[in-house]
């Protein structure tokens, strides 16, 4: 055979071989999703079946975001990571997406500041939690003298 008649019969082996074994995700996603919603609607299938398609649907999610993270690292890289423009523009883009700016406290105004928004939001969580710790206790009192009471009946003391 020459060059091009054994490219073709390649390409149409590859291409055989990918119809057979179905290796894009989102193919096998939607595939499975079809089944499993034609499952459930049917009645067709036992629970022990349909349960195994939960668990290749889930596989094929899990790869699917496995592939997805290899390639943006991939992409980070190959693009990024050789302090270029592209690594330092990314690098701060993150930096200001991940920067709180202003905070609003409990009576609507607005601070600025990485030493104000900390202390504004200081002051939230220690209320939060004293507020969370108040019920907890005021609910667990609330219920002693019911619990005692039900003791001394128990006891025969009342």
């Amino acid at each position: 055979m020459d060059l091009s008649t054994r490219i073709m019969v390649s390409r149409r082996k590859m291409a055989e071989w990918k119809r057979q074994n179905r290796l894009n995700a989102s193919v096998r996603i939607a595939i499975l999703k079809k089944e499993l919603d034609q499952a459930l609607t049917h009645g067709t299938r036992s629970t022990q079946e349909i349960q195994e398609i939960r668990n290749e649907l889930n596989q094929a999610y899990r790869e699917e975001e496995h592939f997805w993270k290899i390639k943006s690292r991939n992409n980070w890289l190959k693009l990024g990571d050789r302090h270029t423009k592209v690594f330092y523009a990314a690098a701060k883009q993150r930096l200001a997406r991940n920067r709180i700016m202003a905070i609003e406290d409990d009576l609507g105004m607005i601070h600025r500041g990485d030493e104000n928004n900390g202390v504004v939001a200081s002051d939230y969580f220690v209320d939060l939690f004293n507020i969370r710790l108040r019920f907890v206790l005021t609910c667990c009192l609330t219920q002693v003298p019911n619990v005692i009471a039900d003791l001394l009946r128990v006891d025969g003391l009342s």
